[in-house]
């Protein structure tokens, strides 16, 4: 475990926001309430077995996405809603392009471009203009950043690890991975569709892979990287001297895996997030943050 380690684990607002997700995943699918009702009952049972603190347990994750398969017939709750945030964020690549390529500093421009497009996601993709996200971004940088010691250790690598997030939000990692594609990139997407989490399909869509080698975790373990049975992860894992890691979900899994720092480059969106990175300083919801740890 990485010494650093000061994520909470499962906290009260944890239980509410899978239940949201219980209920926007069948939602997107059936109008019928009492289906609906099912599984919000079904994810509270689930959620009631879990002890406050508990790490972010894969075991329930995997459980929660082989139901919503298991109800919705196999269909993908959020297929329709990845595509279209792709293609939303697709729209502003020119414009964000020009951004980067004007900047002072672009990797930096690049990194706070990758953190704003960390407020997509399927739970609340209609509470929020991207356009303004972009232009708040872009004025308010970091609220906190590791940035030299970042800097500092790219310009010293060759292997760089980028484990991504949400569809939608990859079209702003592509920025970041442009000015770093001197590297020799892994850009780790999900194996199988796990909420608005990013796929091969979305990746290619966006054009990573014209700058950067997609991999796909497991199928039936989409959230394994550390101990991967996908042999090309495992070995890029091991080789990688920079890791990059998008979003809360996956903050709350490595830095309870690795035994090495590395990156994370994340918008706060809880409390629970808020008072893990406390050591770091006093944030608010809603702030970017680029933490070594």
């Amino acid at each position: 475990m990485n010494k650093n380690y000061t994520f909470l684990g499962f906290q009260p607002e944890c239980f509410i926001c899978w239940l949201r997700r219980g209920h926007a995943a069948i939602k997107n699918l059936s109008d019928n309430r009492h289906l609906q009702l099912k599984v919000i009952q079904e994810v509270a049972k689930r959620l009631g077995q879990l002890p406050l603190g508990t790490p972010y347990d894969p075991a329930f994750i995997y459980w929660f996405q082989k139901y919503i398969s298991q109800v919705t017939g196999g269909k993908d709750p959020w297929g329709q809603i990845k595509k279209n945030l792709n293609q939303m964020a697709l729209q502003f690549y020119p414009l964000l392009k020009e951004h980067v390529s004007r900047s002072r500093d672009p990797l930096l421009t690049a990194a706070i471009l990758a953190g704003a497009g960390n407020i997509l996601d399927e739970v609340d993709g209609s509470n929020f203009s991207l356009e303004k996200s972009i232009a708040s971004s872009l004025e308010e940088g970091f609220k906190y950043a590791d940035y030299q010691e970042f800097k500092n250790l790219l310009s010293g690598s060759r292997r760089v690890l980028y484990v991504a997030d949400n569809a939608g939000e990859i079209v702003f990692d592509r920025l970041l991975l442009e000015e770093i594609s001197n590297h020799q990139i892994t850009y780790v997407v999900k194996g199988s569709p796990l909420s608005s989490d990013v796929t091969i399909e979305d990746a290619k869509f966006a054009g990573i892979d014209a700058v950067a080698n997609v991999v796909s975790t497991e199928v039936e373990y989409p959230l394994r990287i550390v101990g991967s049975k996908v042999k090309e992860l495992a070995h890029a894992l091991d080789k990688a001297d920079v890791i990059i890691s998008k979003g809360q979900l996956n903050y709350g899994r490595l830095t309870y895996q690795l035994e090495r720092s590395a990156f994370y480059l994340v918008r706060i969106k809880c409390n629970n997030f808020r008072e893990s990175f406390a050591s770091k300083g006093n944030f608010a919801i809603g702030e970017v943050v680029l933490i070594q740890q």
